[in-house]
C-alpha cells in the first residue's frame, strides 16, 4: 500500500525545515543580546490647535535600532487627568529599498477620552528577546513640555479657585444655564456648571467654584505675643498649629478643634484654610518668662559711615530658643545715659569703641550687654602706580596698580569700567593718554588715581630721502625725519647707520660700493617704528 499525500505532504515539510536549521550558523559562541533597542530623533506632532476635539490626530515618530534581535514594539504613552493614558503603537516604515527607514504612530482622541491636560510621558522599546527600555522624556532629549488640552482648558472639574477663570474650549456652552461664549472670563465668587456641547455631539459638565474670601480667626492676631493663655476660634474648619521649635515649625494640630485653649509657652503659627485655598495666618507668641536682650549692627561689614546699633529684648522660651516679643519690657537705658520707653531701640556711633546697654523689665530685673564696634573705617586706601617702560615703544604699555587699606580693598574700577575683585592689578594700553583708576575698600572708601602714558609711538617715519651715490661715495647722505636713525643695507648686510640731526638731515659713512650696486635706506624712530625702505643705485 503506496503512502499517503498527506503524509508525503508531511515529510515533505519536515526535510525542508531541517535542511533550514542545517543551514543556519552555528550561535552557540555569539554574544547573547541584552540590550533593549536604541531610540533617537523622536518627533511628536500635535493639531495646531489650542484646545483639541474629538478625532484630532496625535502623531510620534521616532529612529529605533536593534542589530541583533531585531525590534519587537514600541509603544508612546501619554498621560492624562484622572490617572487615565493611552498609549500610541509605533510601526515600521520602508524606504524604496525595502529598509526601515524610521518608525511612526498616531492616535485619533475620542469621547472615550477624558478632557483636560494630557502629557507625554516616555516611550518604551522592546526587542525580540523581550529586552526592554522605558525612554523618559530626557532620556529622550526632548526639553519641552509636550502636552496639550483636550476638549477645555483654563479649568478643572470640581476645583476651587481664589482667582479669575477663563475657560477655553470648543463648541458652544452654557454657564449655569447662561450661554457662554470661551474666552470669556468669569470674576465673580461664586459655585459653577459649565455644560459644553462639543462640535462632535459630546456634552461635557464642568463643576468648579471660585472664592476669594479668606477665613477669619479670633483670639489671636499676627505677631501677638501673650503673657497669658489665649482662646482660638476660627470660621472654617480647617485649621492647623505649628510650634517652633529647635530652629523650624512642627505641626502639633492639623484639625484644630473650635474654641481651642493654648496655654504652653512658645512660638506658634496658625493657619486657617477654606476649601478653595484661601488662607489666613499669624505668628504669634505667648511669652511668660523674663526678658533678655540681643543686640544686631547696622552691618557687620567693613563701612566708612556711621553704625546703628539695634537692641531687642527677648525671652528665653523654656530653654529651647529665644524669640522677640513686644510687652514686658519697661525701657532700655543706652550708653549715653537716655531711656527708650519699649523692647526696642537703636544708637548711632561714629567711631570704634565699646557700647553698654541696660534693659529693665517691669519687675525691675536688668540685663546689662556691651556690643563692640570695630568696623568702622573713614581712611580712603592706599594706591601706588607704575608702567612697565617708560621708553618710547610701539607696544602696549601694561600698567600696574597696587593698593592697600586696613579694611582690605574690595574691587578696582579700570579706565575701561570693568572691575577686578583684588588689591592690584595690571592694565593694557594701546595708546597715549591720561588713565583713571579708582580703587574701594570693604568699608567703601575709594581713591582715583590716573595715571598718564605718553611714551607710546606705533606710526612709522616716512621714507628717508636720498641724495645721489657714486661708486666714489664714502657716505650716504639724504632728509629724514628728526632723531631717528637711518640704516643703509647692501642686501642683508648693514653697510652703516646714522642719526638724522635736528635740522633733518643724516650722513651714513659706508665704504665705497661698485657701480650698480643695489642700496636699501630705512629710517626707524624710538619707538622702533620702522619706515619703508628706499632702493638706491650706485652710479
Amino acid at each position: 500500500m503506496g503512502e499517503s499525500p498527506r503524509f508525503k505532504l508531511m515529510s515533505f515539510i519536515f526535510g525542508l525545515v531541517c535542511f533550514f536549521i542545517f543551514l543556519q550558523p552555528n550561535s552557540s559562541n555569539a554574544a547573547p543580546d541584552v540590550n533593549a533597542p536604541l531610540v533617537s530623533d523622536v518627533e511628536i506632532e500635535l493639531p495646531d490647535k489650542e484646545v483639541l476635539d474629538n478625532g484630532d490626530w496625535i502623531h510620534v515618530r521616532a529612529n529605533v535600532t536593534d542589530d541583533i534581535s531585531g525590534v519587537d514594539t514600541i509603544n508612546a504613552r501619554f498621560k492624562g487627568p484622572l490617572e487615565s493614558s493611552f498609549n500610541i503603537k509605533l510601526q515600521a516604515v520602508y524606504d524604496k529599498d525595502e529598509q526601515i527607514a524610521y518608525y511612526e504612530g498616531g492616535y485619533s482622541l475620542s469621547t472615550y477620552d477624558p478632557r483636560g491636560k494630557w502629557y507625554f510621558v516616555s516611550l518604551s522599546a522592546m526587542d525580540r528577546v523581550d529586552n526592554q527600555k522605558i525612554y523618559t522624556k530626557d532620556e529622550l532629549g526632548i526639553t519641552n513640555n509636550v502636552s496639550f488640552d483636550y476638549g477645555y482648558k483654563n479649568v478643572e472639574s470640581n476645583k476651587g479657585y481664589t482667582t479669575s477663570v477663563t475657560p477655553i474650549f470648543n463648541g458652544n456652552a452654557l454657564l449655569n444655564g447662561y450661554e457662554f461664549e470661551s474666552g470669556e472670563t468669569i470674576t465673580e465668587e461664586g459655585q459653577y456648571i459649565l455644560k459644553i456641547y462639543e462640535p462632535s455631539g459630546s456634552r461635557i459638565n464642568v463643576t468648579f467654584s471660585i472664592d476669594r474670601t479668606a477665613p477669619t480667626f479670633s483670639g489671636v492676631v499676627n505677631n501677638g505675643v501673650y503673657n497669658k493663655d489665649v482662646t482660638i476660634s476660627f470660621s472654617e474648619d480647617r485649621a492647623s498649629l505649628s510650634f517652633y521649635r529647635y530652629g523650624e515649625y512642627v505641626l502639633a494640630e492639623y484639625r484644630l478643634p473650635q474654641n481651642y485653649n493654648l496655654k504652653a509657652e512658645g512660638k506658634y503659627h496658625l493657619v486657617v484654610e477654606d476649601e478653595a485655598g484661601n488662607a489666613t495666618d499669624a505668628y504669634f507668641i505667648i511669652d511668660k518668662t523674663a526678658p533678655s536682650i540681643t543686640s544686631s549692627l547696622s552691618t557687620s561689614k567693613p563701612t566708612n559711615k556711621d553704625i546703628t546699633i539695634s537692641v531687642t529684648s527677648k525671652d528665653e522660651e523654656n530653654g529651647f530658643s529665644s524669640f522677640p516679643f513686644k510687652t514686658g519690657v519697661d525701657y532700655v537705658l543706652l550708653p549715653n545715659g537716655k531711656q527708650v520707653k519699649g523692647d526696642k531701640a537703636s544708637y548711632k556711633v561714629t567711631k570704634n569703641g565699646s557700647y553698654t546697654f541696660k534693659v529693665t523689665d517691669k519687675a525691675g530685673n536688668i540685663k546689662s550687654k556691651t556690643v563692640k564696634v570695630t568696623n568702622i573705617d573713614k581712611t580712603a586706601p592706599k594706591v601706588e602706580s607704575s608702567v612697565s617702560t617708560t621708553k618710547a615703544t610701539n607696544k602696549d604699555v601694561e600698567v600696574k596698580i597696587t593698593s592697600s587699606d586696613s579694611s582690605n580693598i574690595e574691587n578696582i574700577t579700570l579706565p575701561n569700567k570693568k572691575t577686578v575683585k583684588s588689591s592690584s592689578t595690571k592694565y593694557k594700553v594701546s595708546k597715549n593718554g591720561s588713565y583713571t583708576f579708582k580703587v574701594k575698600d570693604k568699608a567703601g572708601n575709594v581713591t582715583s588715581k590716573t595715571v598718564k602714558v605718553s611714551n607710546i609711538d606705533k606710526s612709522a617715519p616716512g621714507k628717508a630721502s636720498v641724495n645721489k651715490v657714486t661708486s666714489k661715495s664714502k657716505s650716504v647722505t639724504g632728509k629724514a625725519e628728526k632723531n631717528t636713525t637711518v640704516y643703509v643695507y647692501k642686501g642683508s648686510k648693514q653697510l652703516g647707520k646714522a642719526t638724522v640731526n635736528s635740522k633733518g638731515a643724516y650722513t651714513v659713512k659706508i665704504a665705497a660700493q661698485k657701480k650698480n650696486t643695489k642700496l636699501s635706506v630705512y629710517v626707524q624712530d624710538k619707538a622702533g617704528n620702522k619706515g619703508k625702505a628706499v632702493s638706491v643705485t650706485v652710479k
